[in-house]
């Protein structure tokens, strides 16, 4: 089975999201320009304002929180890897990016392109809907650590891919 997963980076500024053909899972904010299947958002979604319904792929502590009515996810054990078991276990480290490969790939999709995973400030914008480049120094600080710690984990996932699952990151 074959899924694509909509990251939030500024790569995809003014593409068209939905040339994307087949499954699509969004994550976070991609979910307001892109027709979805699947929506993975670990944060807080009643704060967010993600739609909270059986597309919804979030933390189970939300979840249990308000009473939710969408897939709860335990990122409990903060584990470093991919986790395989037939539990409601995922990856608890780095972002809801890798929570989406993690969940894809326990929901049984064995080739997942990537789109928007940039990982980088672009002259100074970090998402494709932002309108301003970030200029608050410890937000740039915050980015710039936090994009250290998803290309260790993107380091991670590749090189623990089972035998017979393909991960791709693409540009659109």
């Amino acid at each position: 089975m074959k899924t694509s997963i909509i990251a939030t980076g500024y790569s995809l500024k003014g593409k068209d999201l939905n040339k994307i053909e087949g499954h699509k899972i969004a994550v976070n904010y991609a979910f307001r320009y892109v027709d979805y299947d699947l929506l993975c958002a670990f944060d807080d979604p009643i704060v967010h304002g993600f739609p909270v319904d059986e597309k919804l792929h979030t933390n189970y502590i939300w979840v249990d929180k308000y009473n939710l009515n969408c897939n709860g996810w335990s990122r409990q054990q903060r584990r470093d890897c991919l986790v395989f078991q037939d539990n409601n276990e995922i990856f608890g480290r780095s972002g809801s990016l890798f929570c989406a490969i993690n969940v894809a790939m326990k929901l049984g999709f064995t080739e997942i392109d990537v789109y928007g995973a940039d990982m980088e400030l672009t002259d100074g914008y970090c998402h494709f809907y932002d309108e301003e480049p970030v200029k608050d120094k410890m937000k740039i600080r915050h980015y710039l650590s936090s994009f250290e710690r998803h290309k260790h984990t993107k380091k991670v996932f590749l090189s623990m891919l089972p035998k017979g699952c393909k991960l791709n990151f693409l540009s659109l």
